[in-house]
């Protein structure tokens, strides 16, 4: 069983996937007839993984053990991303903007994002650092270069939530956008928007030719030996 499990997965029955994990909680025993009996008892695997811990310890010869193990499995496939959820494959920046609003609405705190992309604008990995706090975002320029080099990521994209207002950037949120496209300058990559998702709509650095003022003032501070921000 196990090395089917290794082998072909896709192949086995719900039933046969479900005695495989059952291994994990109750080693050493035969798990087939519980398999069967919790899908009996809740109607699917998809049942099983929906049942409540005191549910599940209803059904002959499931313990704390198994019960916990199987609540354990069923919340973090809850947290996996369905396939529309996955961030996009995006054409232009209008195109992850009405994804954003999408993946924003629902979510009741502030929240900030950042959506590295390769040359072909395809999002190579998404992080989420923290709650956004204005100017008390806990999320240093070392923290972002560590990820721009990992993941090789030749553009940036940030994307933050205002839940309860406007989408109308704040002071901070320019202060904080300046400072990120600085900071894409000096490590080489491309800083191609910072969106805000309100509840009257997005707010979008680059539809507004923020992003280029601020590469335009960047290259100036350059050039003059200025300060950088």
């Amino acid at each position: 069983m196990m090395e089917r499990l290794r082998m072909s997965p896709e192949g086995m029955q719900d039933h046969e996937l479900l005695e495989a994990l059952l291994y994990f909680a109750i080693p050493r025993r035969d798990t087939n007839p519980l398999a069967h009996r919790l899908i009996s008892s809740f109607g699917s695997l998809h049942g099983v993984l929906s049942a409540t811990y005191e549910q599940l310890l209803s059904v002959e010869g499931v313990g704390e053990y198994t019960a916990s193990m199987l609540v354990c499995v069923s919340r973090i496939a809850a947290r996996l991303p369905s396939e529309d959820a996955k961030p996009p494959r995006f054409a232009s920046l209008n195109s992850l903007s009405e994804y954003l609003a999408r993946h924003f609405e629902r979510l009741p705190y502030e929240y900030l994002e950042f959506y590295f992309v390769d040359d072909a604008n395809v999002i190579k990995f998404r992080k989420r650092f923290t709650e956004f706090k204005g100017d008390s975002v806990m999320v240093s320029p070392e923290e972002i270069s560590r990820v721009i080099a990992a993941q090789r990521a030749t553009g940036i994209v940030v994307a933050h939530n205002h839940p309860h207002e406007g989408c109308r950037p704040s002071p901070e949120d320019d202060e904080f956008t300046a400072k990120l496209a600085v900071l894409c300058s000096a490590t080489g990559a491309r800083f191609l928007d910072h969106i805000i998702v309100g509840e009257d709509g997005i707010y979008s650095y680059f539809r507004e030719g923020k992003v280029e003022e601020y590469r335009l003032m960047f290259s100036l501070n350059r050039i003059v030996g200025g300060k950088s921000l």
